[in-house]
This record gives C-alpha cells, sequence and structure tokens, in this order.
C-alpha cells in the first residue's frame, strides 16, 4: 500500500487524512514516517511551486497575455485543505491560441528553460497541439505552457469534445490576493473530467477523485447548467463516469445529488478504476497497446501494424532508442498486466463513445 502511494502521489494526502482520523484503522510507525516525511517535503515544494507559478503569471501579465493555471496548480491552494495533500509534477498555465507565441518569448525572456525542443513555429503549432512547450524555472519547477485546455479534434487516437477555450477564458475569474486566472468550478470540474476521460483513459492516478471531492466541498454547483453545458459541449459521459467513480470511491451519493442523467454501466467504473491505479510507468505501454487494438479492431491487422511501425518511427533518428523501444513493446504485448489495462483502456473508450 504504501508502494503504491508513493507511485500514485498520495503518501502526503493520506498523511494529512490520518491527522484528521479519516483512516480508521492503524497504519504502522515506519509507513506513517514517511508520509510525514513526504508531507513536509511537498509542502516545502508546493512553496517552491507558488512563488514560481505568480512569478510567471506576472511575466506574462506585463506582456499582455492572459493564462490560467488549470488543475492542481490551482485546486491545491484554493480547495484542498493543505496544499502539500496535492503533489505537483508540474504546472500547466493555459494561455489564448494567438497568444501563445508572444507568451513563449515572455517566459523565455524572463528565464526559463526549454526543457524539449519546442517548434520552430510556434503560431502554426498551436493550431493543432494542446501544449505548446515544456520549461523549467530557476529553481527546477517544471511549467507546461498549453495553447489549449485539452488536445484539439483529430490529434488523439480517439475522439475529443470540441474545443472551448474562448468560453473558458470568458468564465475565468480573478483571484483578488494573487492575482491568478482560474476557470469557474464549472468549468474546473468539466476540464478534469475531460483530462481524465477523454485525453488519458483514466490513466491519471486516483488523485482526480480527491480533485473533484474537493472541488465540490468548496464550490457547490448548478447541476442542470453544468449537464446542459456537457452535452453541449460533447463531454457529457465522461463528466458521468468522472462523477460514478468519485461517488463510488469518495463522496457515496453524489451521481443522484447531481441529477447525472445518464446511466453510467458498472462495468465501465469496474474498469475505469482499474485504469486510475495502473502502475504510472506502465501508462505508455497500455496507451500504445491500447491504440492499436482499437485499430486492429476497427480497421484491421495491416492497419494496426502501420500504426505501431509509425510509433517507432519516431525514434528513428536514433536506431538504439528505436531498438530499445522495440524491446520495450515487444515485453509489453506479453505482459499480461497491460494486457488487461489496455483492455481496460479499451472498454472504457467503447463505453465513452457511445
Amino acid at each position: 500500500m504504501d508502494a503504491l502511494a508513493a507511485d500514485q502521489r498520495l503518501q502526503p494526502h493520506l498523511h494529512a487524512r490520518m491527522q484528521r482520523g479519516a483512516i480508521a484503522y492503524h497504519v504502522p510507525d515506519a509507513i506513517a514516517a514517511r508520509w510525514q516525511a513526504a508531507h513536509r517535503a511537498a509542502a516545502l515544494a508546493a512553496l517552491v511551486q507558488r512563488r514560481d507559478i505568480l512569478k510567471a503569471a506576472a511575466t506574462l501579465r506585463t506582456a499582455g497575455v492572459d493564462a490560467i493555471v488549470l488543475k492542481g496548480g490551482w485546486l491545491s491552494w484554493t480547495v484542498y485543505p493543505d496544499p502539500a495533500e496535492r503533489v505537483l509534477r508540474d504546472l500547466d498555465l493555459l494561455v489564448r491560441e494567438s497568444d501563445a507565441p508572444r507568451a513563449l518569448a515572455a517566459l523565455l525572456a524572463a528565464g526559463m528553460e526549454a526543457i524539449e525542443a519546442f517548434p520552430d513555429d510556434p503560431a502554426d503549432h498551436a493550431v493543432s497541439h494542446k501544449e505548446l512547450a515544456v520549461l523549467a524555472t530557476e529553481a527546477g519547477t517544471i511549467v507546461e505552457l498549453h495553447a489549449h485546455a485539452w488536445e484539439p479534434p483529430g490529434s488523439l487516437q480517439w475522439p475529443t469534445p470540441p474545443l472551448a477555450d474562448e468560453r473558458l477564458f470568458a468564465h475565468s475569474v480573478r483571484d483578488r490576493d494573487s492575482g491568478l486566472l482560474a476557470l469557474s468550478a464549472q468549468d474546473m470540474l468539466a476540464h478534469l473530467a475531460i483530462h481524465a476521460a477523454y485525453s488519458h483513459r483514466f490513466e491519471v492516478g486516483p488523485l482526480i477523485l480527491a480533485d473533484v471531492d474537493y472541488l465540490l466541498r468548496e464550490h457547490p454547483l448548478d447541476w442542470p447548467t453544468f449537464w446542459d453545458a456537457a452535452e453541449t459541449g460533447r463531454f457529457a459521459r465522461g463528466a458521468a463516469l468522472t462523477l460514478a467513480l468519485v461517488d463510488r470511491w469518495r463522496l457515496p451519493g453524489l451521481i443522484e445529488r447531481s441529477a447525472c442523467p445518464l446511466p453510467v454501466d458498472e462495468l465501465a467504473i469496474d474498469h475505469a478504476s482499474r485504469l486510475l491505479l495502473q502502475p504510472s510507468g506502465q501508462r505508455r505501454d497500455t496507451r500504445s497497446l491500447a491504440a492499436i487494438r482499437q485499430v486492429h479492431a476497427a480497421e484491421g491487422i495491416a492497419k494496426a501494424a502501420a500504426l505501431g511501425f509509425a510509433r517507432l518511427g519516431k525514434t528513428m533518428h536514433d536506431p538504439a532508442h528505436m531498438l530499445r523501444r522495440l524491446g520495450d513493446t515487444a515485453r509489453a504485448l506479453r505482459d499480461p498486466a497491460i494486457a488487461r489495462a489496455a483492455e481496460s483502456s479499451q472498454m472504457v473508450g467503447d463505453w465513452l463513445d457511445g
């Protein structure tokens, strides 16, 4: 359990829940000490990340660019009992597609460094890609600059909801103390659901359950308005399955309270639950195998093979890396755990597609 908690970034959250008396069973002293140490480290990291995101947002405001702090970068400081409980791998900043090149230039000029090569033509890249660049601050905080809140339709192997960036900016709210822009509570829930369900097929870890739990405790929603927006935005099934997971594992009765208009298949909840607990190091192989399985089922073995070789072809410039990836792929195809996860991903995808 402790190894699973460490892999899924849950140790600080479990320490806090233990301190609040929310964990009813005895936690061995050695494990409790590790959770406490992880909580302290997360608290210190959160302070650095907060400083860095405030500086980045101020840099962009000076450049005349609005930027919205997405997901955990906002939730950790506003709805969680303590920022240390929401461990962040990185901070996501959303800018308008038209502002993306200017935003990237401003952050680089302010001292951030690109840790992955960014496109030669950021304006052209921003049209069809969610992520524009991955940057690092002087302190090592990773900042992902996004030109869209989620993947544009056609950029993934499976369908995604239509983009709604202008609506998100129109409904965004500015925090009076920090000056940071954030999504409205309704849009935040929509974004969490779309990110978990459509972008990652629930390969995001159990923190999504806590994110939704604490968001709804702090910001009760107008559910009829939310479901109307979900239907119009074509993410109702993803939202329903996300809420069904939270209902099962964190907030019993949520589906009924939300007046969810869609019946959620219990089997889909089972498969999505398994994907939430998938080891983080396995996710890439699961995604690759699930995509190949999906193409195989829809278009036959020739198309599936072509997809597999296309993925390997991205490493053709580095033969040694290509051979390693080929070996990794061969092992993944034989790994029963990855095969089961890929099957779950495919079944969840089938349910989302309706």
